[in-house]
């Protein structure tokens, strides 16, 4: 849980508690009985737009997060988890992180860099004004190929409109709402691309898992979500940078 506090020195407690944002990732990916998942370990946040990023431990996605206490109710940002409203996450972000990543900020810009930290990912340089992508998956068919498929671990999602993924950045999806015939099989979670296909379908492992279709129908579908960081780089930032609390 990601807490935020007033300030004011002239009162007594000079602290007051505002919101608390749900940052772990069983509420985040919807899987309240998941186990095992990883924990955030840093957070930055731009002073200017009052938009943050939450990296976790060895994962592959983080989460850019709302924090303005938004008193005034005017904040307009669409929250990430339905239902919620500001200060809230608001989209997610693919980052490679290790056991000890890093969140640093651009002075007077709204990008964080966040440091794979002792993992074997580039930093990734993250524009904390992007929105989340969301894409709806085909339901199950009967007649021609479903929207989700796995076949000897790897697994093909196929959506209905185009869903954006640049073939040369790939990335990492979040898959919900896919229900699957076999009760050992599972569709959902975050995946790093393998492969994308064309501008409707891609790919990603999952290995150990049996062949499987999902069984959605029209009216129950399952989504695609993701964000991609402005660029990866190898290199360290060559400009003055602020660490920010971790």
């Amino acid at each position: 849980m990601l807490y935020l506090y007033a300030i004011t020195p002239q009162a007594a407690p000079y602290f007051t508690l505002l919101k608390g944002v749900s940052v772990d990732l069983r509420t985040l990916l919807g899987q309240p009985s998941a186990t095992g998942l990883p924990a955030p370990f840093a957070f930055g946040v731009d002073p200017g737009t009052h938009l943050g990023v939450v990296a976790y431990v060895s994962t592959n996605i983080g989460f850019i997060v709302d924090v303005n206490p938004n008193l005034d109710g005017t904040d307009t940002h669409v929250c990430f988890v339905p239902g919620q409203t500001p200060p809230c996450v608001i989209a997610p972000v693919s980052i490679n992180t290790g056991p000890t990543p890093r969140v640093v900020m651009q002075p007077q810009v709204p990008l964080a860099y966040v440091t794979p930290g002792g993992g074997f990912g580039a930093t990734s340089v993250v524009d904390l004004l992007q929105q989340g992508t969301s894409v709806k998956i085909l339901p199950f068919s009967s007649t021609g190929p479903s929207g989700a498929t796995r076949t000897a671990g790897i697994t093909t999602i196929r959506t209905q409109s185009p869903h954006g993924i640049n073939p040369l950045l790939g990335g990492t999806v979040i898959i919900s709402g896919v229900m699957t015939s076999n009760a050992n099989s599972n569709f959902n979670g975050t995946f790093q691309i393998v492969q994308v296909i064309d501008p409707f379908s891609f790919s990603y492992a999952q290995t150990g898992q049996p062949d499987d279709s999902e069984t959605n129908t029209s009216s129950a579908l399952g989504t695609v979500q993701y964000g991609v960081p402005f660029f990866p780089s190898a290199l360290r930032p060559m400009f003055p940078v602020r660490q920010l609390i971790r």
